[in-house]
């Protein structure tokens, strides 16, 4: 499990603008917010959250995807890490994939794809 709802919910939400929180009661066991430049859809299962998937143009890192992954994710749920920063650059100077681990254990997978990045936050 990566976290759960509530605590995603109780510390992402406060951190971001309104328009990209999370719904409080969620109708699916999947919830995407972002915009048509940057998505981020959130996996669960009842509360446990097992998955955060971001999708975004690989212009559009200052946008809305540095909302919700630096401010809502990094800042608001306090997994804050060098390498996280350190993937993406790299992601973006060669197109390759790379990972970045936070102390937590927090893993985020930086891949590229025909001007595409995809982000995946997960935890073994």
């Amino acid at each position: 499990m990566l976290t759960s709802y509530k605590e995603l919910l109780e510390k992402y939400n406060p951190a971001v603008p309104e328009k990209l929180r999370l719904p409080v009661s969620p109708k699916e066991s999947s919830v995407m917010v972002g915009d048509a430049d940057s998505t981020m859809d959130v996996k669960f299962n009842g509360d446990e959250v097992s998955q955060i998937t971001f999708e975004l143009d690989d212009d559009q890192v200052e946008g809305v995807y540095y909302q919700m992954f630096v401010k809502g994710l990094e800042g608001g749920m306090g997994w804050s890490s060098s390498s996280f920063y350190q993937a993406m650059m790299a992601t973006l100077e060669d197109h390759a994939t790379h990972k970045g681990v936070n102390q937590f254990g927090v893993e985020a997978t930086h891949s590229w794809d025909a001007g595409r990045i995809t982000v995946v936050v997960s935890k073994d």
